[in-house]
């Protein structure tokens, strides 16, 4: 699938909380499926993935996988075509200036857990804030992705419910990107 990165924004990262927060807002600070980072501090450009085109390759395995189930392969590819536009498939902060290649990224955690459909980073505890607040924040941003600064950043979690993979890019010890993939 080809994947459009997309800034969503920035927020800063500041000298002595330099602790992120990494899990599904709703979820309690004791749950065993959330984990935390310390950082670097500084200014983090926050981006999300999203789904812009099916490769030929993927085409051709729905054709396949409608072909050996008797499935309509036109409608499953329109299905699958319309799926990828409106899904995130990853969100990222990367401290400005850092532009990490693949090669940088490394495993941070598996067990991001989510239950609301939502995930993210956050410098202040989520589960704090009102359903009220979530579901603004969530419909204000077409579903997608929502920065508040001061706070964080998060984003829906594109397939739902499930145990998501963190990674990170280190240099000279120091977290500098983290990322999600849904």
């Amino acid at each position: 699938m080809i994947i459009n990165r997309i800034l969503k924004g920035t927020f800063e990262i500041p000298e002595g909380n330099n602790k992120v927060l990494i899990t599904d807002p709703g979820y309690e600070p004791d749950v065993w499926c959330r984990t935390s980072a310390n950082v670097k501090p500084g200014v983090y450009n926050c981006f999300y993935n999203k789904g812009y085109k099916l490769e030929p390759y993927e085409v051709q395995e729905i054709k396949d996988i409608a072909a050996q189930y008797g499935y309509d392969s036109a409608k499953m590819l329109k299905n699958e075509r319309a799926d990828i536009k409106r899904r995130c498939f990853r969100i990222e902060m990367t401290l400005s200036g850092c532009v990490p290649e693949e090669d940088q990224w490394e495993h941070y955690d598996n067990h991001i857990g989510v239950d609301a459909g939502l995930c993210g980073f956050f410098l202040k505890e989520p589960s704090n804030l009102s359903r009220d607040m979530w579901n603004k924040a969530f419909v204000e941003n077409n579903n997608l992705c929502s920065i508040k600064k001061g706070f964080g950043f998060w984003s829906s979690s594109g397939y739902g419910d499930g145990n998501y993979v963190c990674d990170c890019v280190r240099k000279n010890n120091e977290i500098v990107a983290l990322r999600i993939s849904f």
